[in-house]
């Protein structure tokens, strides 16, 4: 694995924690406008394209490499599963024992039941949704390797067009392109980074960083200054910028990982990046359940400024996971 698929992946995990750490200061702990809301705004959006990121890299290491049906899903099924169905065991019993007062007072033991069903099926945590997602982008890759690795670069840039149009056209509630939907979602993220990741452009290394820094440095200030101005009307977050599925955050994906791709390579992997990535499904499963034990413990609190509590619980909490 080259070195640079390897630093993607370290920041992209690190960025989901920052991620899910400073959603706490946007989404109504602080007012839209004062100085801990724009602290939480500047960490959220630095690590929006996480997500993306994530698939891209997906895209970029599995399509090439389909070799069947069986071994592909004895693989990452075999994989994903297990810790999986494990850690939505742990949510499950997190989320009773902080129900369990009410359950044991009114006596209803059967919502016990309805409370592990309703977790197993739809995640006994927030952030457990990609884990869904990826599972049910895992079904379709047999048929999407097989395309890709057939399809000319034509035809690959056709379906990341047609992609980009849907996206775009989903900015918009009225737009007829409704219907144009299905076409886009997080797939095109997976075609995306099998494309950047293959391609080989006529421009230097040099070009291609400075393109890579303008594209996120676009879609960070858009994301950034945008975010404001829509909630500042309402004093309430709107977060319809924050969606993985903005072009916004693509700009912020593209750039990021065009950077990265065409950073000089270096001879072997930093241990740390590499303990981190080595770590990385796990970090992601159980990070969620760390910020909230963190918070309980105070380091997220009135006496500390979102400034502050954002990078240092960040920190604490990787190493934590």
């Amino acid at each position: 694995r080259k070195i640079w698929v390897s630093n993607l992946h370290v920041i992209a995990t690190v960025c989901v924690v920052m991620l899910h750490v400073s959603s706490g200061a946007v989404s109504g702990g602080y007012p839209v406008g004062s100085s801990g809301w724009w602290a939480g705004n500047l960490f959220n959006t630095m690590s929006r394209f996480a997500v993306p990121v994530f698939l891209m890299l997906t895209g970029a290491l599995i399509l090439p490499k389909y070799d069947g049906l069986k071994p592909f899903f004895r693989k990452r099924f075999g994989r994903i599963l297990p810790p999986f169905i494990f850690w939505s065991v742990v949510y499950f019993v997190v989320d009773l024992f902080g129900r369990y007062a009410a359950v044991r007072a009114e006596g209803d033991w059967l919502e016990v039941l309805r409370i592990f069903v309703d977790d197993m099926a739809f995640g006994g945590q927030y952030h457990l949704w990609y884990i869904y997602m990826l599972l049910g982008l895992y079904l379709f890759m047999p048929v999407l390797a097989v395309w890709i690795r057939n399809a000319t670069e034509k035809e690959i840039k056709y379906f990341l067009a047609v992609w980009l149009v849907v996206l775009v056209a989903g900015m918009f509630k009225n737009f007829t392109g409704e219907y144009l939907r299905y076409f886009g979602g997080y797939a095109g993220y997976l075609v995306l980074g099998y494309y950047l990741a293959n391609k080989e452009f006529k421009k230097s290394s040099r070009s291609l960083r400075r393109i890579g820094a303008g594209l996120y440095l676009a879609g960070f200030l858009i994301t950034f200054v945008g975010t404001y101005l829509i909630s500042q009307p309402s004093g309430e977050m709107n977060e319809f910028l924050y969606r993985r599925t903005m072009p916004n955050v693509l700009l912020c994906a593209v750039g990021i990982f065009l950077f990265v791709k065409n950073l000089p390579e270096r001879s072997k992997q930093n241990r740390v990046t590499g303990f981190i990535e080595s770590e990385g499904y796990g970090i992601y499963l159980v990070h969620a359940l760390v910020i909230n034990v963190l918070g309980h413990l105070g380091i997220r609190g009135a006496l500390w400024h979102p400034a502050i509590w954002i990078p240092v619980t960040t920190v604490l909490c990787l190493f934590i996971s």
